[in-house]
């Protein structure tokens, strides 16, 4: 499958799945596989339990043992007092009590049942987070509004198809005065002029969009308050 399809499967973005592949959680492939599928699972299920990206790599390595990380977790956090709710603890220790090899553990089983704890109250981690946590650091100062591409924007066609799409996602009212590479767009009123740019990440000297050349086209679009 393609990195499309692994996200829609995952319920992720291309760009966090490259931010999997930046952090060296994910292997870089043309096409992906069902255990690929299983990867990003079991990593979601660590992030929602405050598992660091580090340990998981030992853990995919097998240089670190599922329980034993866990063990850790518990107790770090009784340590720093941190109050974490008991669906939390819960899951912990059903995970340390059945399961002992990490690349053996039913990711789908914890986070369904994580899912139904959230629903009613639970608080968990998030991989998403993440990802967002970084990219909220690059955004520009002036820019109003930005949003990530469903596809590349390879040309104005590109670029017009996913305004639309971010106008119907988010229901705003989308006009486009002038089609481009830096089209000039209207939104509920106010005149915008939208631009791709790379986000800088961290101490990165690129993007993680721009990685490699399967993931060629992956910019953010950052709208500014257009005057002219």
């Amino acid at each position: 499958m393609k990195i499309q399809e692994l996200a829609q499967q995952t319920n992720l973005t291309k760009g966090e799945i490259i931010f999997l592949r930046k952090e060296d959680l994910l292997k870089q492939k043309e096409d992906y596989e069902a255990q690929d599928v299983d990867t990003i699972k079991k990593i979601q299920l660590m992030r929602k339990l405050d598992v660091t990206h580090k340990d998981i790599l030992w853990m995919q390595k097998g240089i670190l043992q599922l329980n034993k990380c866990l063990e850790q977790q518990l107790q770090k956090l009784q340590e720093k007092g941190n109050s974490k709710t008991s669906s939390w603890v819960s899951i912990a220790k059903e995970i340390i009590e059945k399961d002992t090899n990490y690349n053996l553990i039913n990711a789908n089983y914890y986070l369904s049942k994580i899912d139904r704890l959230e629903k009613g109250g639970g608080k968990f981690g998030s991989l998403k987070g993440d990802f967002l946590t970084r990219i909220k650091a690059t955004i520009p100062p002036n820019s109003e509004k930005w949003f990530e591409p469903d596809e590349p924007i390879i040309n104005r066609h590109d670029f017009t198809v996913e305004l639309c799409k971010y106008a119907e996602k988010n229901k705003e009212q989308l006009t486009i005065l002038k089609e481009g590479m830096e089209p000039i767009v209207e939104i509920n009123g106010e005149r915008y002029l939208c631009m791709l740019e790379s986000p800088r990440m961290l101490k990165f000297p690129w993007s993680i969009f721009f990685a490699t050349s399967s993931s060629f086209g992956f910019k953010f679009v950052y709208m500014y308050r257009y005057m002219g």
